[in-house]
């Protein structure tokens, strides 16, 4: 990875998936490049799937039952002997959980990429609810508008 992919915004991502800044892994449909379906990103496949998920392409993803197999709970293909998710089992130190127990991507305490700035999660963030829907319905080029102060005077 370059330097470039590992420097951080003021935003707190990273700056070539930052939609924001416009970073340069964006593409014009606001978008990773590697997985947009309508500029055929790389991480897409001839049949319009992701290429790891794709059951055409990657046929070895799927189990007997014909599901993914991490997914698949009959097989227990990623499940270890306490018949948990290998990555998110307590006694067998699964890789997802910080020192706290908790998932790492939804640790308050460590920072996990899925808790918002107000210390809530990002898919139950009022705050962040509104930022999303004003980013895309109202696309501001911040050259020619002032950046609104108060979010609450919109009526949504």
């Amino acid at each position: 990875m370059s330097n470039h992919a590992k420097k951080k915004c003021e935003h707190g991502r990273r700056l070539n998936i930052c939609k924001i800044c416009q970073g340069s892994s964006i593409c014009p449909h606001n978008r990773e490049r590697y997985r947009c379906v309508d500029c055929k990103g790389n991480g897409i496949c001839e049949h319009e799937k992701r290429r790891t998920a794709c059951k055409y392409c990657n046929p070895d993803n799927k189990c007997v039952h014909g599901l993914f197999k991490p997914n698949c709970y009959q097989c227990k293909y990623a499940m270890c002997s306490h018949n948990i998710r290998k990555s998110l089992c307590i006694e067998c130190h699964g890789i997802s959980l910080c020192i706290h127990r908790i998932r790492k991507a939804r640790c308050k305490e460590c920072k996990g990429a899925s808790i918002c700035e107000h210390k809530k999660r990002k898919d139950c963030c009022p705050e962040c609810k509104k930022l999303k829907i004003l980013n895309k319905n109202y696309e501001l080029d911040f050259n020619q508008y002032e950046f609104l102060d108060n979010l609450n005077d919109f009526i949504f």
